[in-house]
């Protein structure tokens, strides 16, 4: 059964916010060199800045990251600028990194 399921993922079709996130993000753990934790929206805001698609769902885009593996901080709300934001660790292309809000 593992072997199909090995087989089916090769063929299965990615959705555009998959495609995306995978283009442009780094799986990484909180404190790793370049790491930023930012919002699913932020990260929807700043994909739609990099790709034609302009309607990209938050909720979507944060069950995306989940099914990928990325780190939220295991579900716990982080403290950013006076601000508790949900969210999840990345690294993306520092010549980027601004527009991530």
């Amino acid at each position: 059964m593992a072997q199909i399921n090995e087989v089916a993922e090769e063929y299965r079709l990615r959705s555009k916010e998959e495609e995306l996130i995978i283009r442009h993000f780094t799986q990484c753990t909180p404190g790793a060199d370049g790491a930023v934790f930012v919002s699913a929206t932020s990260i929807g805001n700043f994909l739609q800045i990099y790709s034609s698609y302009k309607n990209l769902n938050p909720a979507t885009i944060g069950q995306v990251m989940k099914s990928l593996g990325f780190d939220n901080n295991n579900g716990k709300p982080v403290k950013l600028l006076g601000k508790t934001v949900r969210g999840f660790w990345v690294l993306c292309d520092p010549e980027k990194l601004h527009t991530l809000k």
